[in-house]
Formats: C-alpha cells, structure tokens, sequence
C-alpha cells in the first residue's frame, strides 16, 4: 500500500505497530555535470531532509537503506553510491552515521545483463530480430531485478523496522502487501521532472537538426 507523502497528516506510530515501513524516494540519476544540474539536484536532495525526518519522529528510525544499482556490502557501497549519486550521497552517508544499514540492494549478474542489454539498444540496432531479441532480454532481466530487490527487502526488513528506497520512477517492484509504503516527494521534484523534459526536448531538437542537415547534403550531393 503505497502513501503519498502529501496525503499523510502526521502518521501516528500506533497505526503502524507491528508493521513494517518503507520510504519510496525517487531517485535522479542523469549524465552530465552542468552547474543548472548540480543547483536543480542539490536542492531536491536538501528539500528531502526534513520529510524524511518527520516521518522518522511519526514512525521509527530508519534501519535499512536500499539504493539501485548498489551491489556492493556498506563498507564499499557509500564509496559506490558517491559515483553511482554524488547528490544524494550525503544524505546516505547521514543515515549511516545514525545507524541505519546500507544493504546490497542488486543482484550483481541480473544488473550486469540488464545494462548489458541496454547498451546493445541505445547503439541503434538495425536486424529487427536483434532488436526484438534485446527488447525482450532487457525486459526480462528488468523483471528479475525488480523481483530480487523487492526480495532483498522482503528479507531484511522485520516487523517494526523502517526503511527506505532510492530507487528511479517507472519501476516496476511489488512490493510484499504488509509492507506499508510512504512516497516521498518534496515539491521541488517538479524542478527536476522539468529539466529533464527541457534536455530530452533539446536533444530532439538537435538530432532532428542533424538530420534534416545530412538530408540536405545528401539532396545537394545528387543535384551535382
């Protein structure tokens, strides 16, 4: 049962006894290191704080972290999570200095299939059986990824704990029904959705510049 964190009007603690608690927290993970990026990022991350702190005074402290992409125990992992989200970064390693568990959220060889199937999609395939191939390859080690990881947590996280997932949007995990789940979202995250849209926009634009240009080179190669 996923909450919205906008609909929750100081959780009381005695609602949730006995239950187990996630925090779902969007997770932003873009290439490129623009000054616009680092203020626009660094400002959703900063404006998570305080939500994630009232619900931890509403429900219990957190107790175990779960971040994608992280395979590794919590001796490497802060290091990892450091390259994986250099703007989130700081707020993991706060939740591990007060005691919470970073836990190896992936499972290494289904995260390594799925991004090897990725890769082979985003060079531009040209057999429309290779492509079919990789599709469904790369849907079906996505399946088992959200699977593993919604048993990673099914698995670690007891009855009265609290935890919380980083973790981009548009996943697919199921999580186990007696788990009570709280989405966290501050209202900056809108700042981030739309700079995301502005750079998919302007790399549109660009590539549909590019070819209308070979377009016309081509075009002025034949009138010769």
């Amino acid at each position: 049962m996923t909450q919205p964190l906008g609909q929750i009007k100081k959780p009381s603690q005695s609602l949730y006894t006995n239950k187990r608690k996630l925090l779902l927290v969007p997770n932003f993970l873009l290439p490129g290191n623009t000054d616009e990026q680092k203020k626009i990022l660094g400002q959703y991350w900063q404006d998570l704080i305080e939500p994630i702190q009232n619900l931890e005074k509403s429900l219990e402290k957190i107790t175990h972290i779960y971040h994608e992409l992280l395979y590794l125990d919590q001796e490497n992992g802060l290091t990892a999570i450091s390259n994986i989200n250099p703007h989130g970064h700081s707020l993991v390693e706060t939740l591990v200095r007060e005691g919470a568990q970073l836990e190896i959220t992936e499972d290494r060889e289904l995260l390594a299939e799925s991004t090897d199937w990725q890769r082979c999609l985003s060079i531009g395939l040209v057999s429309q059986s290779v492509i079919t191939q990789a599709t469904e390859g790369f849907q079906k080690t996505t399946k088992l990824r959200y699977e593993s990881i919604a048993n990673t947590i099914d698995k670690t996280l007891k009855v009265n704990e609290t935890g919380i997932l980083f973790i981009s949007e548009g996943h697919a995990i199921q999580f186990p029904s007696d788990i009570e789940v709280f989405y966290v979202t501050p209202p900056s995250v809108e700042n981030v959705k739309n700079f995301i849209q502005e750079e998919i926009r302007q790399m549109q634009q660009k590539m549909n510049e590019n070819i209308s240009s070979n377009e016309n080179e081509e075009e002025k190669n034949n009138q010769s």
